[in-house]
């Protein structure tokens, strides 16, 4: 174990470490695919995508579950984090992640058996009509809840003044709907959807970078005056230890790039290479707004 310098952390700004150093890759990542994975479910009920919610509760199942039991180092653990749900974030959102990995499963069944001839001779005669709505709506609130649940998690943590703010489950709301379109936008072409469907995809996701460029730099400048310790946090998203990722990968690949290429598209059709290469950056913006939002925590000093 390092020696802590107790000290330096009663003077000084003393970053925070464990939720992005080390196993702490581990739990950006579990924000990420748990995020990403939300959005795509949802948009893909509203779009009647099967493809799409099928690889959203994928992700959830191989990606984000077994991340979160990677930076928990004792997987049972994880069970005792689900008995507080009246008074912890992380005990509710574990549950939404429970329930998601339970209804969406149940109604992906039922979904593909209305689709595929093979599946409904086989499950077709459990009673999917009558449960098949209720399905649906569990599912959803389950995926809606694991996406603000993450956000709630890092506002919860009131030492770090920079993420003690409703901004935080804003932009993890707004991000996780955007990582969504782009998951979508690179799947589109992969699985023969329609032009019409993708352009209603990209429609989308001109708003959403919109709107969450909007809530980045209302998030930067309420949180710069926000006090003392908040308003290092903004410096080292541009001076300090968050920077290389920060700038290059949330402002320029996040939201810059993405934006230009779809408003260009708006004149001209941009090619399925160049469109997919947009909805990448829009993924590489979500998961470095994640990494650079818990980079740039820091605690204020006791003295």
């Amino acid at each position: 174990m390092a020696k802590i310098n107790y000290a330096k952390y009663m003077a000084d700004f003393t970053p925070q470490r464990e939720w992005v150093e080390g196993k702490g890759l581990f739990l950006v990542i579990a924000f990420f695919t748990g995020g990403i994975a939300g959005g795509l479910y949802l948009i893909s009920l509203l779009q009647n995508f099967f493809a799409g919610a099928l690889a959203a509760w994928l992700i959830v199942m191989l990606v984000k579950f077994p991340s979160h039991m990677l930076f928990l180092g004792h997987p049972f653990r994880f069970w005792r984090l689900l008995w507080r749900p009246n008074t912890s974030w992380v005990s509710r959102t574990m549950i939404a992640e429970m329930m998601f990995s339970v209804f969406p499963f149940l109604q992906l069944a039922a979904w593909a058996s209305r689709l595929d001839p093979t599946m409904h001779a086989l499950i077709g005669w459990l009673p999917w009509a009558s449960i098949y709505p209720v399905l649906v709506v569990l599912s959803a609130f389950a995926a809606f809840a694991m996406i603000t649940g993450t956000g709630f998690i890092i506002a919860g943590a009131t030492g770090i003044q920079a993420w003690n703010t409703t901004m935080v489950p804003l932009l993890m709301v707004s991000y996780s709907f955007l990582g969504g379109t782009g998951l979508m936008l690179l799947m589109s072409p992969l699985v023969g959807r329609s032009a019409q469907d993708l352009h209603a995809v990209e429609a989308l996701a001109l708003w959403l970078l919109a709107i969450t460029a909007f809530l980045v730099l209302v998030y930067l400048w309420t949180v710069y005056y926000a006090g003392p310790a908040a308003k290092r946090s903004v410096t080292e998203l541009f001076k300090g230890r968050a920077a290389p990722v920060f700038i290059p990968g949330v402002l320029v690949l996040g939201l810059l790039v993405p934006i230009v290429v779809l408003l260009a598209g708006l004149v001209s059709p941009p090619s399925t290479t160049v469109i997919a290469a947009a909805a990448l950056c829009e993924l590489i913006g979500g998961f470095s707004m994640r990494y650079s939002l818990l980079k740039a925590g820091v605690f204020a000093p006791l003295v």
